[in-house]
């Protein structure tokens, strides 16, 4: 089993790309507060990775982030609205989890968004409108 904690310190700002699909984390943990201190980040791919929890509103910190993907999670609650401070995103997959609400009107700040993906096909209580 893999543990993310102190990841942000080992690899700074100089990480590239960091892929942890599939990987076994220790009692499906929720996203490390670690992570986001990868400012250098561009690809974060992290589908089937069995997150808890919310998407915390430090995601914002990752401004270089162009691909972020965590498909097939337990991500639960509203998506923070700092989603939108990630400006050179271009990929944004985010589905089979089960966020609630509506989609911040923050994410209009991502004009080089190509490709989003929230699917979900048992839960009713996201509105996508």
């Amino acid at each position: 089993q893999i543990v993310l904690d102190g990841i942000g310190a080992a690899a700074g700002a100089s990480l590239k790309t960091l892929d942890i699909s599939h990987a076994q984390l220790l009692n499906n943990s929720s996203l490390p507060e670690d992570l986001f201190s990868l400012t250098g980040l561009t690809s974060l791919l992290a589908n089937y990775a069995n997150f808890r929890g919310t998407l915390p509103s430090t995601i914002g910190r990752m401004t270089s982030l162009e691909r972020l993907y965590l498909d097939v999670s337990d991500l639960t609650g509203q998506l923070p609205s700092e989603l939108g401070l990630l400006t050179n995103l271009k990929i944004l997959t985010m589905g089979q989890n089960s966020f609630s609400g509506t989609l911040p009107t923050e994410l209009n700040e991502c004009t080089d968004l190509e490709r989003l993906s929230l699917e979900k096909d048992d839960n009713p209580s996201f509105n996508k409108g």
